[in-house]
């Protein structure tokens, strides 16, 4: 079952960090790491992931505020599906004590690789469906573009109020929303060429499964203010990536019919929005909540 799972060269520390459970919650026993196989692992996104879905400066400090002011006064923090620190980092740079986990050891690196080359905050390979701390070692958990996938997402989010202490907080981003933009018209066009055979593992976005699961837990939800983001690129270079696989929904697609789709998506854009190496102004609209634990 568990073993050793060291990041690399890197050895895995846990240096004076107290992982006692409060008094009256039921403790179970640590282990070191967990790797499952059905999660979605993103070792393949390492080298193109901060491209893709990272935020411009003005937009990653609103959002690293934000999140700042929630986690306060909460002790250690632990966030799920790390990976390159896209999230974690800025608040550790903020002051804020983190730990992460991924399944993906190449997402953690680029994130040391990012700290200057060594470790910044603990890190450990995990799965975050069997996380490897004692009941309440947190005072605070976090997850952002996560739980779509994991098959055993709620399985995933008990595991991760089990491990946040009683009134702490957890602090959920299903993902930025590009309603109206360009990016979403390919988007949708791409999936539609490609069919059925796209989508993702885990819980689904657009929905509020994980909201609703979380208000049966005992969380109280509170939307936090919307972070506004925009960036310039083109079509052309939106639907090479996604005939590129740079998507985690595209991955169980066979790289021909990715390719059938983004010719047919190229044929379509041409048409209906002029040529593909025009600007493309793409806005995102960053929605994180954060929910009480009673």
């Amino acid at each position: 079952m568990a073993r050793p799972l060291p990041l690399d060269h890197h050895r895995v520390r846990w240096g004076r960090l107290s992982l006692q459970p409060s008094p009256g919650r039921q403790a179970r026993e640590p282990y070191s790491s967990f790797v499952a196989t059905r999660s979605r692992s993103f070792e393949r996104a390492a080298p193109f992931y901060d491209q893709t879905r990272g935020l411009p400066g003005p937009a990653v400090a609103e959002v690293t505020r934000l999140l700042v002011a929630e986690l306060t006064g909460r002790g250690r923090g632990l966030e799920i599906g790390v990976g390159t620190g896209r999230v974690a980092l800025p608040l550790h740079q903020a002051g804020v004590e983190m730990v992460g986990v991924d399944l993906a050891r190449a997402m953690m690196a680029v994130l040391i690789e990012k700290a200057g080359g060594a470790m910044p905050f603990p890190l450990a390979q995990a799965d975050a469906t069997a996380l490897p701390f004692p009941t309440d070692s947190f005072g605070a958990g976090l997850a952002s573009h996560v739980f779509h996938l994991i098959p055993g997402w709620r399985e995933a989010l008990h595991e991760l109020v089990r491990v946040v202490r009683p009134g702490g907080v957890v602090l959920s981003s299903r993902g930025g929303s590009a309603g109206g933009s360009v990016l979403r018209a390919v988007r949708t066009r791409f999936r539609q060429e490609v069919g059925s055979r796209a989508g993702h593992l885990g819980a689904e976005h657009g929905s509020d499964e994980v909201e609703r699961e979380l208000r049966e837990l005992g969380a109280r939800g509170r939307s936090l203010p919307v972070v506004h983001a925009s960036r310039t690129t083109t079509i052309a270079t939106l639907i090479d990536g996604l005939e590129a696989g740079h998507w985690s929904w595209t991955w169980d697609v066979a790289p021909a019919v990715l390719r059938d789709a983004a010719t047919r998506t190229r044929t379509w854009a041409e048409t209906e929005r002029g040529p593909l190496d025009a600007p493309a102004v793409v806005d995102t609209e960053v929605r994180w909540r954060a929910f009480d634990l009673p």
